[in-house]
């Protein structure tokens, strides 16, 4: 992530170095999973199986290398969003975890990044969900 996405996030929150760390981290976690996501790919692909992988460290710059690796015609990517809060809250509560709840703002930053981001992307669809 570069100074282009700093000033970017900057723009959604006053505390831009508070929101800065945050995209800086959720793309650190982003990055540990891209190894076994290719992997599992990979052998889906040698086995001519179908799979649907779905999480939020799928970012839209995974997607776009996914989509440039594998082509469309094997990747089929889509951005899943809330966009009501009180919908997005009840949703996590059903999850019965309080972590989700307790960092719901910065989860709700991630998802406008995200969005953000998407539209940069081709064949990246957001479906508000």
């Amino acid at each position: 992530m570069g100074a282009e996405d700093d000033e970017e996030m900057g723009s959604v929150d006053p505390d831009k170095s508070e929101l800065q760390k945050l995209i800086r981290g959720y793309n650190i976690q982003s990055q540990k999973v891209i190894f076994y996501l290719l992997k599992i790919i990979r052998e889906a692909i040698k086995c001519n199986r179908s799979i649907v992988v779905e999480g939020i460290h799928q970012s839209p710059f995974l997607i776009d290398y996914l989509l440039h690796e594998f082509g469309q015609h094997r990747i089929k990517p889509y951005l899943i969003t809330c966009q009501k809060d009180d919908e997005h809250v009840n949703r996590l509560q059903n999850r019965n975890s309080q972590k989700y709840l307790d960092y719901f703002d910065n989860i709700a930053h991630v998802q406008d990044f995200l969005i953000n981001k998407s539209k940069n992307i081709p064949h990246l669809p957001v479906l508000i969900n």
